[in-house]
């Protein structure tokens, strides 16, 4: 099944799959913005508090990558 579908319908597995693999990209995309470690990990989280949030707005129009940095960008 496509993660962005199983996230959408609230497949805890599919979430945390994703979660494991950008977790470590997000927190260096903050990183490189803030230039402080506990920001960066705060916004980081934030990411997939959101992204989980609002998974009813996944589109499988658009890659994972697209939609997190996406939401990343947004909290900035």
């Amino acid at each position: 099944m496509n993660e962005i579908i199983a996230i959408r319908e609230g497949i805890e597995a599919a979430f945390v799959k994703v979660y494991e693999e950008f977790h470590a990209k997000t927190f260096r995309f903050f990183l490189k913005r803030v230039r402080l470690h506990e920001a960066a990990k705060e916004l980081t989280h934030q990411t997939f508090i959101k992204l989980l949030r609002s998974r009813h707005t996944l589109s499988q129009s658009f890659t994972r990558d697209t939609q997190i940095f996406t939401m990343a960008g947004s909290i900035l």
